[in-house]
């Protein structure tokens, strides 16, 4: 879960708060407040507020994280080419474009009550 936070903050830049990854991740508020309090300690992992509102925290990778990042990012990108091998740049695009709408469409069914999650 540790390595999911820090490639969410690093691939999303402007979702930068444990709500963000809550939501888009759809993982259990507990677990990322664990996962982030150990990436804090560990010094992979910077809290800030900005402005006046001292409630929300916003997150963001520290330097000790890079090569992590890094090396979960590298590992994301040979995935992606294995399981797009033999794709033409076009059928790869379509895909994408597909893809986003079917994430689009769960989202909002999930959001929406008109899907029920066993």
């Amino acid at each position: 879960m540790e390595l999911d936070i820090l490639l969410f903050l690093s691939n999303n830049p402007p979702f930068d708060t444990a709500t963000d990854i809550v939501e888009r991740r759809k993982l259990t508020k507990s677990h990322v407040s664990t996962s982030i309090a150990g990436l804090a300690r560990r010094g992979y992992l910077a809290r800030s507020f900005q402005g006046e509102n001292k409630k929300l925290v916003h997150l963001r990778p520290l330097p000790a994280a890079v090569p992590i990042i890094e090396e979960g990012q590298q590992a994301q990108q040979r995935f992606f080419s294995a399981i797009l091998a033999g794709f033409s740049k076009e059928e790869a695009e379509a895909m994408e474009s597909a893809l986003i709408k079917i994430t689009g469409n769960a989202r909002s069914a999930l959001q929406g009550g008109t899907f029920d999650v066993i």
